[in-house]
């Protein structure tokens, strides 16, 4: 470790055989005059895949970060990235390999995902029991869920939706759009 105190970056030579959970410990060796060793030792378990993370992007409109998100994402070959686009044209599911026609509808639709990414969509456009199935796939199912808030729904549109309130990192009913930093 360098004299001064400041972290290091080490680069771990890890190549394993086989998919599933593998417990590594990583260590340091204690250094002179160091008080406590206690924290020289840390043992974490990683989950090894052998199949890319999959996840659905989720958009009312082709807005600035869904554009971002949805071109950083396909680029990338751990992420199997399907998108779901409300305002698009009926043919947009047709031509573009990621998209899909509709929200997925039922739980086990949606647990063909690993990680949602919701941005500002319209909460109407969207089957009714969508938010008891996002509730469900986060708190049951350990699923990811990312919230993306927007100009015209996320969050304020979903402050009345008991089954959101709890995956809401924020208190959607106290966001007031006049007030200004909003």
């Amino acid at each position: 470790l360098p004299a001064d105190g400041e972290s290091q970056p080490v680069r771990l030579a890890l190549r394993p055989t086989e998919s599933g959970p593998m417990r590594i410990a990583l260590e340091v060796e204690p250094q002179a005059g160091e008080d406590d060793v206690a924290n020289n030792r840390v043992e974490l378990t990683i989950e090894v895949r052998d199949r890319p993370i999959r996840a659905l992007l989720v958009d009312s409109t082709p807005s600035f970060e869904f554009r971002a998100l949805k071109s950083l994402l396909e680029r990338d070959p751990a992420i199997d990235l399907r998108v779901r686009l409300q305002d698009a044209d009926a043919e947009f599911a047709s031509v573009d390999d990621a998209a899909l026609g509709d929200f997925p509808a039922t739980e086990a639709e949606l647990l063909e995902y690993e990680v949602i990414l919701l941005g500002d969509v319209d909460p109407h456009l969207l089957p009714r029991q969508t938010w008891e199935l996002l509730q469900k796939f986060v708190s049951l199912h350990g699923g990811g869920l990312v919230l993306i808030a927007g100009q015209r729904f996320m969050p304020r549109s979903f402050a009345d939706s008991a089954a959101m309130r709890p995956l809401l990192p924020i208190d959607a009913a106290g966001v007031n759009a006049l007030r200004s930093g909003a």
